[in-house]
């Protein structure tokens, strides 16, 4: 059996407007709860997986409740728990530049100085994770034991970070990002779950699935990045491989049109067709971290790329032709 986990980051964008009470509203409503015409948020996500017994992970960013309350946080992880997905840990840093300094000196926490936790020094990052940390974990039944960075915006002091806090799991690396906001300067470069004992003992690096397209360029395993003809190919690949773990990546807010005005209608196809894959799939089971029997391997024996070069230049056209479509339906 080979394991599929399918992650959602859940999080109110601090990008959008946070002004007043009504703009928070309908920041949480279109980036959590999904809006008319059908509500394709959170919930309808959830509900379409577990219907084909996947666990989805969900990578719950709480650091925008320090700033407008926990009540949404609350509800968020009920509607997680409830339908018995996972709750796992998420972490933008753009929340601090929201906070008063009282707030922030309240929680021990640094001033702002960037987007991204790389902006910040080792004992910042714990501090950050921490308090991260302990507020999801007031609200979450079980432990929290993985995490993911805003934006892949992590590096090395990152995860000695996650190692000193006691989490198990990274998925911060995602190599399509890596030179940008991706920092974990890793060497090889993992393509399948592995051991970080040696520079973060008890961490185990389960890095974002990526593929090379026919341009040579990396490309994350994602809804919105990846027609379904590709992740069929993907899958198969995976296989042919031996890959042991694929992660597929998604938002809260990615089965809406780019405006959040209404649902993004290929994105909605698309997933209920993966869920379907995966649901008949002989070889891939759908899981959360904490079901993974992981006895990870060293570093250096699980950077072999991938052969996921079988993507070819016609499923390629085709995730193009979509996109295309897709943004004119925006």
């Amino acid at each position: 059996m080979r394991y599929f986990l399918y992650t959602i980051d859940v999080e109110l964008s601090p990008g959008r407007s946070v002004a007043t009470p009504e703009a928070l509203r309908d920041n949480y409503r279109r980036g959590i709860l999904g809006t008319a015409r059908g509500t394709h948020g959170l919930a309808w996500q959830l509900d379409v997986l577990g219907e084909h017994g996947i666990r989805a992970v969900n990578f719950v960013e709480p650091l925008f409740a320090l700033a407008v309350g926990d009540e949404w946080l609350a509800e968020i992880v009920t509607i997680i728990e409830s339908r018995g997905h996972e709750v796992q840990l998420h972490a933008h840093t753009e929340w601090l530049h929201r906070m008063q300094p009282a707030q922030l000196e309240q929680h021990g926490l640094p001033s702002w100085r960037g987007d991204h936790l790389y902006c910040y020094d080792l004992d910042e990052q714990t501090r950050i994770l921490q308090v991260a940390l302990d507020t999801l974990s007031a609200h979450a039944k079980t432990p929290i034991t993985a995490f993911r960075a805003g934006n892949f915006g992590a590096n090395l002091d990152t995860l000695r970070a996650l190692a000193r806090l006691g989490l198990r799991y990274d998925s911060s690396f995602n190599v399509a990002h890596r030179g940008g906001h991706c920092r974990i300067a890793l060497d090889p470069v993992p393509h399948d779950a592995v051991s970080l004992d040696h520079l973060a003992p008890g961490l185990t690096e389960v890095p974002v699935t990526c593929f090379h397209d026919t341009q040579g360029t990396w490309r994350p395993a994602q809804l919105c990045a990846i027609s379904s003809s590709e992740l069929g190919a993907l899958l198969r690949a995976a296989d042919h491989d031996g890959r042991e773990h694929v992660v597929f990546v998604s938002h809260s807010f990615e089965l809406m049109n780019r405006r959040r005005t209404r649902p993004h209608w290929i994105h909605v196809r698309r997933l209920s067709r993966l869920a379907e894959r995966i649901a008949s799939s002989q070889t891939w089971r759908g899981v959360g971290f904490n079901d993974l029997p992981l006895s990870p391997a060293p570093l250096c024996d699980r950077s072999t790329p991938p052969g996921y070069g079988r993507l070819n230049s016609v499923r390629r056209s085709l995730r193009i032709i979509q996109q295309a479509v897709g943004r004119v339906l925006d």
